[in-house]
């Protein structure tokens, strides 16, 4: 194993009859262990070190805490932190362990997911209580229970993340069910209920988020931009919404195709793509009001094809003055 900074490496070896060591940067380092992690900075080395029957989560080859196995382990983006899902017989379970110490309240049948932010200074993990019964632990606080928290983006028919950190660590946002209902929990802050396929986005810089969901029969649930209602994406499919490069625009493809740009519907059916300043927008689809088809930017017809399928590839140059892109012609013969 080699340490993300490439600074060090590690690997257990059978130096001689009955005998095995940890090897760390060509030095016999003096335990045994196996499931071996670096920190991400580099500076600590995670193992398991099994004395008889027990089994310790060790650290710098010190044992740091008991446990009968280990089903996760979570090193943090940046750090030396880290989070692990440890195992008990008996009585049967699991509890979460962060940065070496045991968390309160995390003692359940089953610990499905963990997160550590972007920044290394919070976590999150899904609890089971029951087969119908979860919660969300961050920070060491219980969040409302549910009776699912899905962790496989298959199962909401969505390519959204279920759980995840905003980039600047500020929010955490995760996909729930209660009585046949989804909903969208940023920072402990419950959407309405959506009939499926709940979904979230960040923008970049994680100041802003939007989310949204399916109703099967009006009236639309609106998703919401910042906390405030947006009838443009009521009963999309999040998945398609996207902000600009500096998070003050956004663009989504509402269930019937047509582009919306700041929350206003464009008139175009298709897909679209920001400038890298964020000040222009290209739209490849088709116009409902004259029926032309082909690449659109700022609302304007700038290359017209017989179908926007027929476009390929687009690309803003990166000082957002020029577009490219690739498209099948029919021969002029």
């Amino acid at each position: 194993l080699i340490s993300h900074d490439g600074a060090h490496y590690v690997y257990a070896a059978q130096i001689a009859p009955g005998k095995r060591t940890v090897i760390i940067d060509c030095k016999d380092a003096g335990f045994v262990g196996d499931n071996l992690a670096f920190t991400a900075d580099g500076h600590h080395l995670l193992a398991l070190v099994r004395q008889g029957a027990v089994v310790w989560l060790a650290v710098d080859g010190k044992p740091k805490m008991k446990t009968d196995g280990i089903s996760q382990l979570v090193m943090a983006p940046e750090g030396s932190g880290f989070a692990a899902v440890l195992e008990r017989l008996n009585p049967p379970g699991e509890f979460l362990v962060v940065n070496g110490k045991k968390i309160e309240g995390s003692d359940c049948p089953a610990i499905k997911s963990v997160l550590i932010s972007p920044d290394g200074k919070h976590y999150a993990a899904v609890c089971s209580a029951s087969p119908s019964v979860k919660f969300v632990l961050a920070d060491g606080k219980k969040g409302q229970e549910y009776s699912d928290i899905p962790m496989s983006a298959t199962a909401l028919f969505t390519s959204s993340p279920m759980m995840a950190f905003s980039p600047d660590s500020s929010k955490l946002a995760y996909a729930a069910q209660a009585a046949n209902k989804f909903y969208v929990v940023i920072n402990d802050d419950e959407s309405d209920g959506f009939d499926s396929n709940p979904g979230f986005v960040f923008s970049a810089d994680g100041k802003h988020v939007a989310f949204g969901g399916i109703q099967n029969r009006p009236p639309s649930t609106p998703g919401v931009v910042d906390g405030k209602a947006d009838p443009a994406i009521a009963g999309t499919l999040i998945t398609s919404f996207a902000f600009s490069p500096d998070g003050t625009r956004h663009a989504d493809t509402e269930r019937m195709g047509g582009v919306c740009v700041d929350g206003k519907a464009s008139g175009i059916t298709g897909g679209f793509l920001f400038s890298p300043n964020s000040q222009h927008v290209a739209i490849f689809g088709r116009r409902g009001s004259d029926n032309k088809g082909g690449l659109f930017v700022d609302g304007k017809l700038v290359y017209e094809a017989r179908s926007n399928f027929l476009i390929h590839h687009l690309a803003f140059t990166p000082d957002s003055q020029h577009l490219f892109w690739v498209a099948f012609e029919p021969p002029k013969d």
